[in-house]
């Protein structure tokens, strides 16, 4: 049943008593001192107003009976124990906590429930008995009358009582060993509407979905490959842009190659050389007469001048795709920034075992099998681009970041209105494995491969002025909501927030770094940073743009001081963004993905 007093729902043996309890009982005593009610709330008015309600967080309303007065009392946090529990009471054995929630109602397991994890699953176990069955209900066709409709059954949930839905999709579900988990879903029409896509943005990905395919049926393209780029050429749905045309134009010239490697789709494998791997056996006479005159490959090397991909993740994976032989080359790639500031690829292995089957290729080979051999390097890239880059560092990530968010962050949170056996699985699981949080934090990930100064890779000057603004914008913010270290330590929401990311997202791993607690203001305000720029700003970086960075639809912020926060960070973004604009216009070939009005808010936005 529905009680409009309190707008939350019961079963019917368990009505009256609440009924009784709360609102005749407790409310009456009260005579509407602490919550004053419409009087025609008993027809169904929702308007109420709270008299008296502590703003003081972690406080409790006392009464004095010698003042003859009510007052708030600040309660103490007790400490967190060391197996990340957000209150000593959870971490009883299960048996106990099974045994004692046995005898609560559903509405007492509602609040229960939102203790933490371990009461959310002890409560979810007893659905069977203590649960009740929302109906959802929406007006269908009636079968055999056609023009006719009725009010049918959508679907079901099972509820704990009160208002809180134990939605079960908010559950983890295991995703193959050794990669991350994922959310329980099994039925997209589960998801509340405001997690999910719009009804414009749904039919949109349908409407281009059946326009591309009804134009490639229309050209019989549909089974066969494009026999040129004139051919691409000829598709409404391509779109048009100055690297394409320059692609068409430029796509063997080895130094457009080498220019892919740092503002291509995947500006995230190249790394300076500061020693040839063992397996690598690249001579000095191999590579001489591609070097300045005079020098030699150890001077390069010496002056910084020479870069690696190394594709040894694509090592002894299935060479089988949709049951064809697809043979994955785990490739080198030896690339040298000449006088001319112009990256060039100078050497490539296809295999990590060097051995007569994997001769190192060079651009004096002929030019079909130095052609084939770069094709081999860009095939890898490819696959690691649209895999690891594209999905598990970004939307997998992301979707670990917004679950961790909605199981644990209430909505008035300030971090929760901040955001939101083949070859695939093999990749993500070895890359699962390596990833780690310097790899993640963009300031540490250049560094590391050595790639500060290397001219012209726009990429990362763009990222980096990004990943600032998004710095500042967050340290603001979150010093605003966090004073003190203290109270980052002692939110026991964040804290499980944390744990649940380090977890599910990276599978307990310790040599991730990926922090399972914070501890400090500054700990937060890196890892909030790094979430948003790989939700973002990396996003955009391997996809395409779709909506503005910085932009909130729905304004869940209303603090004045944030909300200038906020308009601080759209400002400069924009400044960024005319910079950025300013600096393509000068460009033979313009690299606009990170310009802030190019970059989506969220990668579902």
């Amino acid at each position: 049943m529905f009680p409009f007093v309190c707008g939350q729902s019961f079963r019917r043996d368990q009505f009256s008593s609440h009924f009784t309890n709360v609102h005749g009982d407790i409310h009456a005593g009260l005579n509407g001192w602490m919550e004053h009610r419409c009087p025609l709330a008993y027809y169904g008015c929702t308007f109420s107003q709270r008299r008296f309600y502590p703003s003081t967080r972690g406080a409790k309303v006392v009464h004095d009976r010698n003042l003859r007065s009510f007052g708030v009392q600040p309660c103490p946090r007790a400490k967190l124990p060391s197996d990340s529990q957000s209150d000593q009471f959870s971490g009883l054995p299960i048996e106990i906590l099974w045994h004692i929630a046995g005898f609560l109602d559903s509405f007492s397991l509602c609040q229960l429930s939102l203790v933490s994890r371990t009461m959310r699953e002890v409560c979810a176990s007893l659905l069977q008995t203590r649960g009740i069955v929302d109906l959802q209900w929406e007006r269908r066709p009636c079968p055999g009358a056609p023009g006719t409709v009725s009010w049918q059954i959508k679907n079901r949930m099972a509820v704990q009582g009160g208002n809180s839905v134990v939605e079960r999709w908010k559950r983890w579900e295991k995703n193959g060993d050794g990669a991350s988990y994922i959310p329980h879903i099994k039925d997209l029409k589960a998801l509340s509407a405001d997690i999910s896509f719009s009804f414009l943005k749904a039919f949109q990905f349908k409407h281009i979905g059946e326009l591309i395919l009804a134009e490639l049926n229309m050209k019989n393209l549909t089974d066969e490959p494009w026999e040129s780029f004139e051919a691409m050429k000829g598709f409404s749905w391509l779109k048009k842009s100055p690297f394409l045309d320059y692609m068409f134009q430029h796509w063997k010239d080895d130094d457009f190659y080498g220019y892919q490697f740092l503002n291509g789709p995947n500006p995230n494998m190249i790394q300076r050389c500061s020693k040839l791997p063992s397996n690598f056996p690249v001579t000095e006479e191999m590579v001489k007469p591609f070097l300045a005159n005079g020098s030699s490959l150890t001077a390069e090397i010496k002056k910084g001048n020479i870069f690696i991909i190394n594709y040894k993740i694509m090592e002894d994976l299935p060479q089988k795709l949709d049951g064809e032989r697809a043979p994955l080359a785990p490739v080198f790639c030896l690339l040298y920034l000449n006088p001319e500031k112009k990256l060039l690829p100078i050497a490539i292995q296809l295999g990590q075992k060097p051995s007569a089957e994997t001769p190192i290729f060079l651009p004096s080979d002929l030019e079909s099998d130095w052609l084939l051999a770069k094709m081999h390097v860009k095939q890898a890239d490819a696959l690691y681009s649209q895999i690891i880059a594209h999905l598990q560092n970004t939307h997998l990530l992301s979707e670990v970041f917004a679950m961790a968010t909605l199981r644990n962050l209430p909505k008035i949170h300030p971090l929760y209105k901040f955001s939101l056996e083949d070859i695939t699985k093999e990749l993500l699981r070895k890359a699962l494995s390596q990833t780690t949080y310097s790899s993640l934090c963009l300031p540490e990930n250049i560094a590391a491969r050595g790639l500060e100064s290397i001219p012209n890779f726009y990429y990362r000057d763009d990222a980096l002025r990004l990943w600032s603004i998004i710095n500042s914008f967050v340290e603001a913010v979150v010093a605003y909501y966090y004073p003190s270290d203290s109270e980052v330590s002692a939110d026991s929401e964040l804290q499980e927030w944390a744990n649940e990311i380090y977890y599910y997202g990276f599978l307990g791993n310790d040599d991730s770094g990926i922090p399972s607690s914070f501890q400090t203001v500054e700990e937060l305000i890196k890892f909030v940073t790094m979430v948003i720029f790989t939700s973002s700003v990396q996003h955009a970086a391997v996809n395409n743009p779709q909506v503005p960075l910085g932009i909130y639809p729905q304004q869940r912020f209303d603090e004045p001081a944030v909300l200038q926060m906020i308009k601080d960070f759209q400002a400069e973004l924009s400044s960024l963004s005319v910079a950025i604009t300013k600096r393509n216009s000068e460009l033979e070939l313009p690299y606009y993905y990170l310009n802030p009005k190019e970059i989506e808010n969220s990668i579902t936005q």
